[in-house]
């Protein structure tokens, strides 16, 4: 009888640690998305920019996006991003770079939204949201700093 009170006893224990451990992970969903594109300048041959997935388009000081990666002027980039949430998010594509006919270096800020059939839930294949060649220098720019000295390439999101 103390055998099967013992066995009961941790029977209830088990079980309850395992449903305790994964009932949080159970109401989230992974997310993912995949962007691929050639960013080039016509006015720079040379330079550096950052990509990155957000979550908000108005941050400009996101600390921790969701992915981020640093790229060159006219190579290919290609960037993985997962998110867990309880419903598809809202995702931005964020391109700082420094592309600009003047003189002066401005570091700029190039937004644009994933559209939601490139992001993927769980049990989904993974599609590619492909931005192809683009120039960012034809780009609409949502923000830009500029100083008159120095190179200043800092993150704007």
């Amino acid at each position: 009888m103390i055998f099967f009170g013992a066995l009961f006893t941790f029977i209830v224990i088990f079980i309850s640690k395992i449903v305790e451990t994964q009932y949080p992970y159970k109401m989230y969903n992974q997310y993912e998305t995949v962007i691929m594109g050639i960013p080039i300048c016509k006015y720079q041959k040379r330079g550096s920019f950052i990509v990155s997935i957000t979550e908000k388009s108005h941050d400009y000081k996101k600390k921790v996006p969701v992915a981020g990666t640093i790229g060159l002027y006219n190579e290919a980039f290609y960037l993985i991003g997962s998110d867990k949430k309880m419903k598809k998010p809202h995702l931005y594509i964020k391109i700082t770079h420094q592309c600009s006919r003047t003189r002066m270096k401005c570091t700029k800020l190039f937004i644009k939204e994933i559209p939601e059939s490139k992001i993927t839930g769980p049990r989904e294949n993974v599609k590619v949201y492909n931005l192809g060649m683009f120039d960012l220098s034809g780009q609409p720019v949502r923000g830009s700093i500029c100083h008159r000295r120095g190179r200043n390439i800092i993150p704007l999101d």
